[in-house]
């Protein structure tokens, strides 16, 4: 009968303890002492430029035998924003974040967070992330903050994009600069609309460097980039060069444009130097090409000057005929604290 009763009595105990560990009351401390510690290796605070990519480091004390997830998460305090890292991944509350997947059996796995490199021209911003939350429980760590000074970097070129494309027409028809082609039947060979870019310095000379002499491919879009190290100082003048008008002249003749009115074909300039300027400049009116213009016409466009302070600090500016400035970007040196992906 006693021993009976001692049966009743464990059997009693061990539905206590089962229920005791069904209300979770001792789990955390059982289960985190088989967990491995994980530590979050990264500077608390640095200073970067635009472009960097910052090394973090986890250590484990034991390989955890499955992939488990860290986040990287981008603090309300922070200047800098979802655009300025890879921290962007969208989360609850406007939030943004970065997610790290550590995979099984390493005690050791470095991952970056990435500095991006933008167009804007911007004052010094902080980048503030806190490394580790809630959601990950594979491991015991402290999570770590980190402070990124970001510095603003300025590219060493300058990078015109020109435009003509115009649509046009005449009793219901219409058409484009950039896709029209001449009637073969009417002037022996077909031709394209095509406009290119030529490079002028000071003394009327055509600049022949690879970078000045990119916007004469045929495309409807052409392009320029200005390099610092391929010019020296002074002014640089653009013309525009008529090399096909698909016949336009003659197009008013025929159908189906039988009747089409002369019309101006102005160019845009979307100009960019990364971390300085940006904008669109606009041909001046008076030199515009129209749809008459024959082809080999040459008109000016715009003109960018190169010039170095006495900081030794160079610049570009942008300037029309009458030399208004546009915009003037100036070079900011870069302050050495970087480490760039390869």
């Amino acid at each position: 009968m006693k021993n009976k009763f001692s049966k009743i009595i464990g059997l009693f105990a061990f539905a206590a303890m089962v229920s005791s560990c069904d209300q979770g009351e001792d789990i955390a401390p059982i289960v985190d002492l088989n967990k491995p510690t994980m530590t979050i290796t990264a500077d608390a605070a640095v200073t970067v430029d635009e472009g960097a990519i910052i090394p973090v480091t986890f250590t484990l004390s034991a390989p955890v035998g499955e992939e488990f997830r860290v986040y990287i998460m981008l603090e309300q305090s922070s200047t800098a924003n979802g655009l300025d890292s890879d921290v962007k991944e969208a989360y609850q509350n406007n939030a943004f974040q970065k997610t790290i997947k550590i995979p099984p059996f390493v005690t050791t796995f470095t991952t970056f967070i990435e500095i991006k490199e933008d167009v804007d021209a911007e004052a010094l911003e902080h980048l503030i992330v806190t490394i580790g939350d809630t959601r990950t429980t594979a491991v015991i760590f402290e999570p770590k903050t980190i402070d990124v000074s970001i510095n603003n970097v300025v590219a060493n070129a300058l990078v015109l994009d020109f435009h003509f494309d115009k649509t046009f027409g005449v009793n219901g028809y219409s058409n484009t600069l950039c896709n029209i082609v001449s009637d073969p039947n009417v002037t022996g060979t077909a031709d394209k609309y095509d406009i290119d870019f030529i490079v002028y310095d000071e003394n009327g000379v055509a600049v022949n460097n690879p970078g000045a002499t990119g916007a004469q491919t045929g495309a409807c879009t052409e392009s320029l980039t200005f390099k610092l190290a391929d010019y020296a100082d002074g002014r640089y003048d653009i013309y525009e060069y008529l090399y096909g008008n698909a016949s336009l002249d003659l197009a008013g003749l025929t159908f189906p444009l039988l009747g089409l009115a002369q019309f101006d074909i102005p160019i845009t300039v979307d100009y960019s130097r990364s971390g300085s300027i940006n904008g669109v400049y606009t041909q001046e009116s008076a030199n515009f090409f129209n749809s008459n213009t024959p082809v080999d016409t040459e008109n000016y466009v715009m003109s960018v000057v190169i010039a170095t302070d006495a900081n030794g600090v160079r610049t570009f500016t942008i300037q029309n005929g009458a030399g208004i400035v546009s915009a003037t970007g100036k070079q900011v040196k870069k302050s050495g604290h970087i480490n760039r992906r390869k």
